[in-house]
């Protein structure tokens, strides 16, 4: 059976799980193979709703242990889950959870595991992944011809569509993860959010800075125009090292790995490490004084300019347009 494992934040599903399931209706269908979806949570029947068009079968892997993400529980819980089960490939959501999970899930599960993986493909029965390599410079294509056993395959957000409604609802069905509590090493005991802005991984825009902002308080201005557009705000390295923006909004190799729909590169020169968190993108404009920036060569728009004399003209077009939002 094809697998994937659904992610959720608190009680609601994430877009990423519709990602997921994009891609593993790419296995299901040339492979002749039901389509599966697991479900963790303390509640997760109140969601279930939102797949039932897009799985053949859904599993309720239920226990107040799973209300939050602790690897510990999770693990558990799917690796006793899945152990007696047929399993041909599982796919799991290129987040940060699903980074952390994925691997020790190939571990407990004796599956191999194929990160960042961008396209999929089926040939003569065997499983053909695409995937970044090198910090995006490189996509290399390997083959599960000799794991007949399965694969994990974490795919890298925005790289597949979302899955399309089925003819008819799949099947739900209820599982007890069966944790003891006593076992686990990792409790999560709450949370404390460190900014109130939306997820750069599941932003569809970012406008980002470097070191041409030239100040903490210039990242109000990317900030404004970020909010123009329905996105958030993003930092090079060299922005998050002087102290101008927290290590949470960093881009690149020692950052985040970012696939919005638009990507604006602000004051930034696009050093290799900055490149390896955002070549995913759909599209990237870039902003700077430097004709011979390198960021430029990877960019689809470019301005030559001032990005404090640039970015204001860019919002008063917006706001007059009445330009909202990137879809």
């Amino acid at each position: 059976m094809i697998w994937v494992l659904a992610e959720c934040k608190g009680n609601e599903p994430k877009a990423v799980t519709l990602e997921a399931l994009g891609a593993g209706r790419l296995l299901a269908e040339p492979l002749n193979l039901p389509l599966c979806l697991i479900l963790p949570g303390s509640n997760p029947a109140s969601f279930a709703r939102t797949f039932l068009r897009k799985a053949d079968k859904i599993h309720l892997l239920e226990d107040p242990l799973l209300s939050t993400y602790a690897n510990d529980a999770y693990k558990g819980a799917v690796t006793a889950f899945l152990k007696d089960k047929a399993v041909r490939a599982l796919v799991v959501p290129g987040t940060s959870t699903g980074k952390d999970l994925g691997p020790l899930l190939s571990v407990s599960l004796r599956i191999p595991y194929s990160q960042n993986t961008v396209g999929i493909k089926v040939k003569e029965g065997d499983i053909h992944l695409s995937r970044r390599v090198y910090g995006g410079k490189i996509i290399e294509t390997v083959t599960t011809a000799d794991a007949k056993g399965g694969v994990i395959v974490s795919i890298m957000p925005r790289a597949f569509a979302e899955a399309a409604d089925g003819k008819t609802d799949g099947t739900v069905v209820s599982a007890a993860a069966g944790l003891n509590e006593e076992a686990l090493r990792i409790k999560v005991r709450g949370f404390v959010r460190e900014t109130g802005q939306m997820d750069l991984t599941e932003a569809p825009v970012i406008v980002s800075g470097g070191r041409g902002v030239g100040s903490a308080e210039g990242f109000r201005l990317l900030e404004e125009l970020a909010a123009l557009l329905g996105g958030t705000v993003g930092a090079s390295r060299s922005a998050v090292d002087a102290g101008w923006m927290p290590h949470t909004v960093q881009v690149g190799q020692t950052g985040r790995t970012v696939t919005p729909k638009l990507y604006l590169a602000c004051g930034i020169s696009g050093a290799p490490q900055h490149l390896a968190g955002m070549t995913g993108s759909k599209y990237v404009l870039a902003i700077n004084r430097d004709p011979d920036a390198p960021i430029f060569k990877v960019a689809d728009y470019g301005i030559v300019g001032d990005l404090h004399k640039v970015i204001p003209v860019l919002i008063e077009e917006l706001k007059a347009s009445g330009v909202a939002k990137v879809s």
